[in-house]
């Protein structure tokens, strides 16, 4: 019988809410009030939105700059730093032939859905 006389009751609003709360422990109603007021995210950072000429040969170049960047941070040497810049240069290249592939996709897909030529120039 001691330990419900030290119950605590708290009746709180949160957003149009009521919630009644009861505890021995008034960190622990802080914690829950927390909680229920602010919810925690998932951990996990927001999904990007894909761009439409982004394609595995894009994802295999970053992979494989990032692999180069990391070997060279760890081993610094002229070599490294040689085979890191030389990825880097063709994941540029990797990109950028991947945007105009679909740029020109784009521009075909308008030219047989019946529009002229000239709004493209």
């Amino acid at each position: 019988m001691d330990s419900d006389h030290n119950l605590k009751i708290i009746s709180f609003n949160c957003g149009g809410l009521s919630s009644v709360k009861v505890s021995k422990n008034k960190h622990f109603l802080d914690t829950v009030h927390c909680r229920e007021m602010y919810p925690s995210s998932t951990g996990k950072p927001p999904k990007r939105q894909l761009v439409p000429w982004w394609n595995s040969d894009c994802t295999m170049a970053i992979q494989g700059r990032k692999n180069a960047l990391n070997i060279f941070l760890k081993k610094t040497s002229p070599v490294n730093l040689a085979i890191y810049r030389s990825l880097e240069t063709e994941t540029k290249r990797v990109i950028y032939q991947a945007k105009t592939q679909n740029w020109k996709e784009f521009c075909d897909s308008i030219k047989t859905n019946g529009l002229n030529s000239r709004f493209l120039e």
